[in-house]
């Protein structure tokens, strides 16, 4: 993964991937993987990712986000 972020877990056993600051952060990949929330690509704590839906439901529906704003949704 990025050299700008670190592994690790929350107490439920999520993967996240965070910044020096503890914020959500990773550049070639999602910054956070759960259950619950699916997939979220985050930079420095915002939901964030050209080319592609920045956060991915475990139902399929995706939400595309740049620089903590959100773009559109739809469903895959």
């Amino acid at each position: 993964m990025c050299n700008e972020c670190r592994l690790s877990f929350t107490s439920g056993g999520d993967v996240i991937w965070v910044d020096d600051d503890e914020e959500l952060h990773c550049l070639d990949g999602p910054a956070m993987i759960t259950r619950y929330y699916g997939a979220v690509y985050c930079c420095h704590g915002q939901r964030h990712r050209v080319g592609g839906p920045a956060r991915i439901w475990p139902s399929g529906t995706v939400e595309y986000w740049e620089n903590g704003k959100f773009v559109r949704d739809a469903h895959v």
